[in-house]
């Protein structure tokens, strides 16, 4: 059973359009095995009953996962509920049975042989008259594909220039193509890791690829780009005797590696104490090795992640090399593989751990190096401000941001944490680290009831420290409204819009 090229992604059926989510609607991910249970019992054209006891709705069928989701919000709040949109339309299945049953994961799907026949003529035609971009990309896929784990490739999310930055989850490459040919062909990112690597805080997926980002922005010249380059295969080689893929992505190198992991970090007895301090072993793991293996050469602002590692697909067009005249002119606009994989998975050795261990405990040194000696950088500035007369009596707050203080916002929360909040609390209103952590942190529980952010209690963990940090260390200034007006990097990233949006309400 394969999706038809062209369809549309699942909407509520007719009959439910009056049924509509709370605005505070969630869905929660199953475990991997329940989640294949329904999966199976799609496919065979089942429906499905509540399965929560004493249920009033007991009886009633419900022939789409929509329909299904409402009602277990609206009756059993406490419950997880059911993430994956209605297959039983997109597949045109018949529904019918209850997914709970014994023997719901074997019943056989009927499928009319002059259906089969009628898809399989428009598939080979489809085929014949696939454009030479569709099939390039379609290669650059199939070649990523083989990096990942093959018993768990889909589901996987992707993005594109169409999704606007929002990562969408696929669960067939049919499905992948779909969404790519929609895009044009154009930023066609698809993420290292398959979804489902973490659940409810624990971690289920080992780190079991390693993904570097070398930035073409941060040298001052061509020379110094390709010989961060060069250094980075180079300990690769030497570290692992690893053979990686390097992809041209337009403004910069993907370094792709799978490896051999076996088992999952956090199951690591010495690796314990980090947790009980609040790091995520696994993800942490990703970062360092970024930066580890690229000498600090990696790009600093891509901070990977299970959910980030959105790799750009070979065959497919850069929309920011697009939008450059120059490269627009000489068709370097295109992402290219420039280095293959050889196919070998070397093993995470134990010396790269013990380097791991090391990067930790700096870490925690760091965190408490920055609280101990934050009350003479504070002193310092203090008396470099009152020198300057930079602020004045009146002028140690900026309105704009104080209302954003007091408003939640439900994108753009990474960008404002880094350049607007935490310079401002520590720089400007000369707040303590303490009192700094404990407004941002209420700031981003509020952000998090109006839209939840994976992997919340991490984020908060170590996105709001580092940029404490960072703001206490170099003493850098909030941006500006014009710099986030006026400035490429942001520009796209529709905070001007948001900040905006928030002065009219307040």
């Amino acid at each position: 059973m394969t999706l038809q090229q062209g369809q549309g992604q699942e909407q509520p059926p007719q009959q439910s359009s009056s049924i509509k989510p709370p605005k505070s609607f969630t869905l929660d991910y199953l475990d991997y095995d329940q989640r294949e249970k329904i999966l199976k019992h799609l496919k065979a054209g089942k429906t499905f009953k509540c399965h929560h006891k004493n249920c009033d709705n007991f009886n009633e069928e419900f022939s789409t996962l929509y329909e299904y989701n409402v009602h277990c919000h609206t009756h059993h709040k406490k419950y997880p509920l059911h993430p994956e949109l209605s297959l039983i339309k997109l597949l045109k299945l018949e529904p019918r049975g209850n997914p709970w049953e014994p023997d719901s994961s074997s019943v056989t799907i009927i499928e009319n042989n002059n259906n089969n026949n009628n898809n399989n003529n428009n598939n080979n035609n489809n085929n014949n008259i696939k454009s030479k971009t569709y099939q390039e990309v379609e290669k650059g896929l199939d070649f990523l594909l083989r990096h990942f784990n093959q018993e768990r490739l889909f589901p996987r999310k992707i993005q594109t220039h169409e999704s606007k930055g929002k990562q969408i989850e696929v669960f067939s490459k049919e499905e992948v193509m779909k969404y790519f040919e929609q895009s044009d062909f154009v930023d066609c990112r698809i993420n290292n890791f398959p979804s489902y690597t973490e659940y409810k805080g624990i971690q289920r997926y080992p780190p079991d690829s390693i993904f570097i980002d070398i930035d073409r922005s941060i040298f001052k010249d061509d020379k110094s780009f390709e010989n961060a380059l060069s250094k980075t295969l180079k300990n690769i080689k030497e570290t692992l005797n690893g053979h990686p893929t390097v992809i041209n992505s337009g403004n910069g190198y993907h370094i792709i590696l799978p490896t051999e992991c076996p088992i999952i970090l956090e199951q690591i007895n010495n690796f314990q104490k980090y947790q009980d301090k609040g790091f995520f072993i696994s993800q942490e793991f990703l970062r360092f090795v970024e930066i580890f293996l690229s000498n600090r050469k990696a790009d600093s602002r891509h901070y990977p992640s299970f959910k980030s590692c959105q790799i750009r697909v070979p065959g497919s067009f850069n929309g920011k090399c697009l939008n450059n005249k120059d490269k627009r002119l000489s068709g370097d606009y295109r992402v290219k593989t420039l280095q293959q994989w050889n196919g070998y998975k070397p093993s995470i050795t134990r010396e790269l751990l013990e380097d791991f261990i090391t990067h930790l405990e700096q870490k925690i040194t760091d965190q408490e190096n920055t609280k101990n000696n934050y009350n003479n950088n504070l002193k310092y500035k203090n008396n470099n401000f009152n020198r300057h007369n930079q602020y004045g009596n009146n002028n140690n707050r900026i309105e704009w941001i104080d209302k954003i203080l007091q408003t939640p916002f439900e994108d753009c929360r990474k960008i404002i944490i880094d350049l607007i909040l935490c310079p401002y609390l520590i720089n400007i209103k000369n707040m303590s680290y303490d009192e700094s952590y404990r407004m941002i942190r209420e700031w981003l529980d509020k952000c998090n009831n109006l839209k939840k952010l994976d992997n919340y209690q991490n984020f908060v963990n170590y996105r709001v420290h580092s940029a404490l940090k960072t703001a206490t260390q170099k003493g850098i200034r909030p941006m500006s409204l014009y710099k986030i007006k006026n400035d490429d990097r942001y520009r796209n990233s529709n905070l001007y819009l948001l900040i905006l949006q928030n002065e009219k309400g307040n």
